[in-house]
């Protein structure tokens, strides 16, 4: 199961790589060229905003794992909620 897992996460990080780096390379004309007619109605700060969160969203789930993050950090979501 761990090992479907790691695919699973690998090919997801390799789409989100491949569309953040292409919306962060080349401008909004050439996205358009592409069939990506959405960019009309953003800035191109957006289109880069986006690129950039992709490539965010492909590194998140990959790196943590691979520099083996501590055991504690999963300790930390409980703490944030405030007590009643």
């Amino acid at each position: 199961m761990n090992t479907a897992l790691w695919i699973a996460a690998g090919l997801l990080a390799v789409i989100f790589l491949a569309s953040g780096g292409m919306k962060l390379s080349q401008p909004k004309e050439a996205l358009k060229a592409k069939g990506m007619h959405w960019v009309d109605g953003v800035s191109p700060a957006m289109v880069k905003t986006l690129g950039a969160l992709e490539v965010a969203g492909a590194i998140g789930p990959i790196l943590p794992p691979l520099l083996g993050s501590p055991r504690f950090w999963s300790r930390w979501p409980p703490s944030a909620w405030p007590s009643p």
